[in-house]
């Protein structure tokens, strides 16, 4: 589970300061007035206090009723909704742990040490022994709601005797963890090794002509003709290559001479300080309807396909303050929005569990991607993906925040574990089942983190990835492509670094080139954390691609500043337009789970301000009647 972290504190009590504030000034003002009447007689005095403390009782619960209607109205909402886990479905995935770890942990060699006798004396070391990684961080966290038993206490209940000053010694140390495709002819040979340079046996794959892709040939699995899109992100690189017996190693491997980015690279290059909307509308862009009236809600568009004429109709009726709510309050759900009865969908994170950080309710921990994909069964990852669906269901949730597939281009990446392999098409087979599994029960799945997310530092400090048009798609697109082609994924998950010199997430040419025209994706695209960082901003996102933003709170930039412009709304309501449809044809929208009512906390919000109302009411009347008592008495006392 996440964690309170004090900059999302800080956040959201921005989000309502102008609530506080106001509560403030009308506070102030009264007890100005309270001070100031000090002078009055005591039946005026009594009076005007009273009416004073009774007018900041109120002007209190108007201000709490104010954010909890507001700004806070989305997070109240998922802290007091949800479901919890079945003991049935509990019980199956936790065997279905068992039967990856059984598949997935392979004894390669054996020279008759193992298995060890019980009551053998063990040492175990590594400091990570007394601090394992039960899960990571973020959204790799796991529920704590499920006990775990530690790596020494697993041997020591199998019945081994453990050198305990070893471990203490560790203990001592530190008790806590650091918080355009072308084949060439010719053959191609295709080998099993040992390792990296060990054949064990190996096949000719013989290519008898040259075979290009192009418009004239377009591959069986694209919609569009697939042709260069990331020249922009190859940078002043050398790459390295294998002709000649990578000859050219050195000069591939030496440290930079020039850090400074180049200046074609620096003219395009942008962030939250040098965008501005205006100069990014299409002047032939016309501005779509609003606020129209058609009598049509999203429960009538489940199973209405994507090019349907009835979604014009559909999306007619959204304002602009509903396309800018769906847009900028993305985190772990999408909005209700009444106007057309779209009910608020819950989504949660992963990958090797589902988990809501609100509800605090969330499954067992899977075994990590990387066992998942050490058994080569598709099955067990369809299984999976089984799994975390039902369990979701179980939840009220319809969105798993994974599979997670970026590629282990370094064995010391932050999220490895994480992440399925270094292959692209292993990673692929094992995502898309797993995604098929959790489709199936009606959980949409965000695969992510899309794309070249594969290092972690200095991920949110506009790190700029470089690479070329053939290592991006034949390694790090792989298995998102598989995902969209094999699976029909209708969720994706921006990553927070940028592709060359374009923030992933606002990113066109990976978003809407590759991701939605050549490879034919069809849903709704989400940032990663929505952390602003100095260059994600919701005009910028939805008129490249993304659709909404990782974050349940008002930002600095999440909210649309550009409302009017033709250019603006087109991309709003197509942004729109792909959240509502991933919706609606998700289990959000089964008949069993449609629940277009009046959240609960919203009803015990109401009847405690009827309560709350009546009681002032009752005071007030007191009051009056006593002041006004007062009064004749000093009348009377004159």
């Amino acid at each position: 589970m996440l964690s309170i972290n004090m900059d999302d504190v800080i956040k959201v009590l921005n989000s309502i300061k102008s609530q506080l504030i106001g509560f403030g000034v009308v506070a102030v003002l009264l007890i100005a007035v309270m001070i100031a009447c000090r002078k009055q007689s005591k039946s005026k005095k009594y009076l005007i206090r009273w009416q004073a403390g009774l007018g900041m009782v109120l002007a209190l619960a108007i201000t709490v009723n104010l954010i909890l209607t507001g700004p806070m109205y989305s997070m109240v909402t998922l802290a007091t909704g949800g479901g919890k886990v079945s003991e049935e479905n509990v019980a199956s995935a936790t065997q279905l742990c068992e039967d990856i770890a059984d598949e997935g942990i392979v004894l390669l060699d054996n020279d008759g040490t193992l298995p060890m006798a019980k009551n053998s004396k063990l040492n175990v070391f590594g400091w990570a022994s007394t601090n394992p990684c039960y899960g990571g961080t973020g959204s790799g966290a796991l529920s704590d709601a499920y006990p775990t038993v530690t790596l020494l206490e697993g041997l020591k209940n199998a019945g081994f005797e453990l050198n305990t000053e070893l471990s203490d010694f560790y203990t001592s140390y530190r008790a806590d963890r650091p918080v355009v495709g072308m084949f060439s002819k010719g053959d191609y040979v295709i080998s099993i090794n040992a390792d990296s340079h060990t054949v064990l046996d190996s096949k000719v794959y013989n290519v008898a002509s040259d075979i290009v892709y192009d418009a004239s040939n377009k591959r069986e699995s694209d919609v569009e003709v697939a042709d260069n899109k990331f020249d922009f992100a190859e940078g002043n690189v050398t790459y390295l290559s294998r002709a000649d017996g990578f000859a050219n190693y050195a000069e591939a491997t030496a440290a930079p001479a020039d850090f400074e980015l180049p200046a074609e690279a620096k003219a395009t290059f942008y962030n939250n300080s040098n965008w501005n909307p205006e100069d990014f509308n299409n002047a032939d862009d016309v501005a779509p309807t609003t606020g129209a009236k058609n009598g049509l809600k999203l429960k009538d568009m489940v199973g209405v396909d994507y090019n349907d004429a009835q979604w014009d109709a559909f999306l007619d009726q959204l304002t602009v303050a509903d396309m800018d709510s769906l847009i900028a309050l993305g985190g772990y759900q999408s909005v209700a929005v009444d106007s057309i009865g779209k009910v608020q969908a819950v989504d949660c994170d992963g990958p090797a569990s589902i988990n809501n950080n609100f509800t605090k309710q969330g499954s067992i921990g899977f075994p990590s991607a990387v066992m998942i994909a050490a058994t080569w069964n598709t099955d067990l990852a369809h299984d999976f993906g089984t799994s975390i669906g039902k369990m979701a269901d179980d939840m009220d949730v319809s969105g798993w925040y994974a599979p997670a597939m970026n590629i282990h281009r370094s064995a010391f990446a932050g999220r490895n574990f994480e992440y399925y392999s270094e292959d692209g098409v292993l990673s692929g087979a094992m995502a898309a089942n797993a995604i098929m599994g959790s489709q199936e029960q009606g959980v949409y799945a965000f695969m992510k983190h899309f794309a070249l997310n594969d290092q972690e530092t200095n991920r949110c400090g506009m790190l700029c990835t470089w690479s070329n048009e053939q290592a991006i798609r034949e390694i790090y697109l792989k298995p998102f492509e598989h995902c969209v082609k094999a699976a029909d994924c209708h969720a994706v998950m921006s990553s927070f670094n940028y592709v060359g010199n374009t923030y992933a997430g606002n990113c066109s040419a990976l978003l809407n080139d590759v991701l939605r025209g050549e490879w034919g994706f069809v849903g709704m695209v989400l940032t990663d954390y929505y952390g602003v960082y100095g260059y994600q901003d919701s005009d910028r996102l939805i008129r490249n691609g993304g659709d909404f933003c990782l974050v349940n709170y008002d930002t600095e930039t999440n909210h649309l500043t550009d409302t009017t412009s033709a250019t603006a709304l087109v991309s709003a309501r197509q942004a729109c337009k792909n959240i509502l449809y991933t919706v609606a044809n998700s289990r959000a929208y089964y008949p069993e789970n449609l629940n277009p009512g009046m959240p609960g906390w919203e009803k015990v919000m109401i009847g405690v301000d009827v309560v709350l109302a009546a009681a002032l009411i009752a005071l007030e009347v007191l009051v009056v009647k006593k002041g006004y008592a007062k009064r004749k008495e000093e009348e009377v006392n004159a």
